[in-house]
């Protein structure tokens, strides 16, 4: 992002030039951001909202059959957890092959607005892998980083 220098000591017309540079260059023209969804995206990437809607049906548990499982098997949820990553990870490489092809889409024609709606969609499949199910459990707040599978 760029910002214009103001021939000016006038702070408020400075942090307007900048506010104006915020809205054009990381908002697209508009505050707040409109993000385009994945009807607007190349198809090569829309394979990330595709696995993104099929994982949230997976990712959220019943708290109540959360707790009776861990009670009744203490291991059950990490075998969970660790379903749910496996399920991810394949469903991503088969939707997804070539990540070549999709960074080449994501960094050439698409627009602020389609990144914004992107970037939200990677940062939910980021963080339903981490955590592999929610409520989240104990024993995965221990558990080390682990590597998302792009």
């Amino acid at each position: 992002m760029m910002y214009r220098a103001v021939e000016s000591n006038d702070e408020g017309e400075y942090l307007m030039h900048f506010w104006d540079d915020v809205v054009k260059d990381v908002g697209g023209g508009c505050w707040p951001p409109k993000p385009e969804h994945e009807d607007n995206w190349p198809a090569v990437v829309q394979a990330y909202a595709k696995v993104c809607d099929l994982a949230a049906n997976r990712f959220t548990i019943d708290p109540n059959s959360c707790l009776r499982v861990f009670l009744e098997n203490p291991i059950q949820p990490t075998n969970q957890i660790t379903d749910f990553r496996e399920w991810m990870k394949k469903d991503l490489h088969t939707r997804l092959p070539c990540i070549d092809e999709a960074m080449t889409a994501i960094s050439n024609g698409m627009t602020i607005p389609k990144h914004q709606a992107l970037f939200s969609c990677l940062i939910h499949l980021l963080h339903m892998y981490r955590w592999g199910q929610a409520p989240i459990i104990e024993e995965a707040l221990s558990s080390d980083p682990i590597d998302f599978p792009l």
